[in-house]
């Protein structure tokens, strides 16, 4: 489950509340600031319910014993999280942002969106073909579905 574990970790590198690139801390300085109202038509959850949810996974990988049954659960948490995470704060600032609050990004904030985006394409590539492999060597157990959501670039 090392693999497994390096993957949670990255996730929670993405959404930590500490990381001045994660997408809260982006969306809050370029949008935030400027405008509260703007902020709240995005209608982000708080992003700690995924931190925390993401912290107890982590804890739970280091702590069980690596079988198959643990790895199963675990990879299909990981899943359930990460599509969540991708459907309830992605979605809405990559694809349902309203046009007038798209319009009004400066550079700087499309820029930092578009290397958070990357960083996330990357992380759900990675996620994809660890899902692929496993499923390829252990025939019996089955994974939840390889595709995630990335979304596209900011037009």
């Amino acid at each position: 489950m090392p693999q497994l574990g390096r993957l949670v970790r990255r996730f929670g590198e993405l959404v930590s509340s500490g990381q001045i690139d994660s997408l809260e801390s982006i969306v809050q300085q370029h949008i935030g600031t400027r405008d509260a109202t703007a902020l709240a038509k995005l209608r982000l959850p708080p992003e700690r319910l995924v931190e925390n949810a993401y912290y107890y996974l982590n804890l739970r990988l280091g702590a069980a014993a690596p079988t198959l049954a643990t790895l199963q659960q675990a990879v299909a948490e990981f899943n359930t999280l990460l599509t969540d995470y991708l459907l309830h704060y992605v979605q809405p600032v990559f694809q349902d942002m309203p046009a007038e609050m798209r319009a009004a990004l400066s550079p700087k904030a499309r820029s930092e969106l578009e290397g958070f985006r990357q960083r996330l394409a990357r992380l759900c590539d990675d996620c994809e073909a660890f899902l692929r492999e496993t499923e390829e060597s252990l025939r019996t157990v089955g994974l939840p579905p390889r595709h995630l959501a990335v979304p596209k670039p900011l037009e």
